[in-house]
């Protein structure tokens, strides 16, 4: 596990996850995933990404280690198998 072989504490890979969850959050809001996002009906995006903090990770239960590890973090909400995937009823057609 790569926390172990580079000795990572829970809070410092917390740090990198929350770090790593604003940047995600950021690109949502400044519209950098508007061309990837195809909204169904009135719903353009589900509940995830959400707002979080140290504090609330914190909070979380650690998978294993003694508390050291911290749970997989930030990861799919439960909503993900919910996704859709779009078959078109036609071949699709090239212009040149």
């Amino acid at each position: 596990m790569i926390a172990e072989r580079w000795n990572l504490s829970r809070e410092e890979m917390e740090r990198f996850a929350l770090s790593s969850h604003e940047h995600a959050l950021s690109a949502i809001r400044a519209g950098h995933f508007d061309n990837e996002i195809v909204a169904v009906g009135d719903f353009r995006l589900d509940e995830g990404p959400r707002e979080t903090s140290l504090e609330k990770m914190a909070g979380l239960p650690t998978l294993v280690d003694g508390g050291r590890l911290p749970p997989r973090w930030p990861a799919r909400s439960p909503t993900a198998p919910a996704r859709c995937c779009w078959r078109p009823s036609e071949p699709s057609r090239t212009t040149t």
